[in-house]
């Protein structure tokens, strides 16, 4: 809870270095959330759109995504790749959204139907997935959440201090 949130002022910050085509709010807000999550996590899906609300219509607080593809999910690389995909084409939220919407049915074919119904490239999704593009991107952006202590999805960082979510199915 918030105790061990205070205690975590002891520790060195988080530096993130979010991709501001994957942020919600201000690039200069007070605050910022950052996301570590994993397109298959059921708790991931959960939280989401409370931290998504925590946005809505504040000027002060900025929610940003990073993909954390857990090994057991065979399919959280190729939902990386694609939000990752959507990203350089301008539509990161739209896939990202997509993506949570429809988690439990998620497979390559899956993701490219959905890409394609927001007017991204399914052949050529396909083609970036086949070839392992960027999969180091991805990996590289679990090194980060690695070494600022992640080990599970989802986790928040508010201003590079990590909060535990203490999240439960029941």
């Amino acid at each position: 809870g918030l105790s061990r949130y205070f205690q975590s002022f002891a520790d060195k910050r988080a530096s993130f270095k979010p991709d501001a085509r994957m942020c919600l709010g201000p690039r200069d807000a007070a605050v910022t959330l950052v996301e570590l999550s994993d397109f298959e996590c059921p708790f991931c899906g959960l939280v989401r759109p409370m931290l998504e609300e925590l946005v809505k219509g504040r000027k002060n607080v900025r929610l940003c995504y990073g993909p954390f593809p857990l090994s057991g999910h065979a399919n959280a690389v190729p939902a990386g790749q694609a939000v990752l995909f959507a990203r350089d084409k301008g539509k990161f939220w739209a896939m990202h959204d997509l993506l949570f919407e429809n988690q439990m049915t998620l497979n390559p074919a899956e993701i490219k139907r959905l890409a394609s119904s927001i007017g991204l490239d399914a052949a050529e999704l396909g083609k970036a997935m086949d070839a392992g593009r960027y999969v180091d991107e991805l990996n590289a952006l679990k090194e980060a959440g690695k070494a600022a202590g992640v080990d599970s999805t989802p986790s928040l960082f508010v201003n590079g201090r990590r909060v535990r979510l203490g999240l439960s199915t029941t």
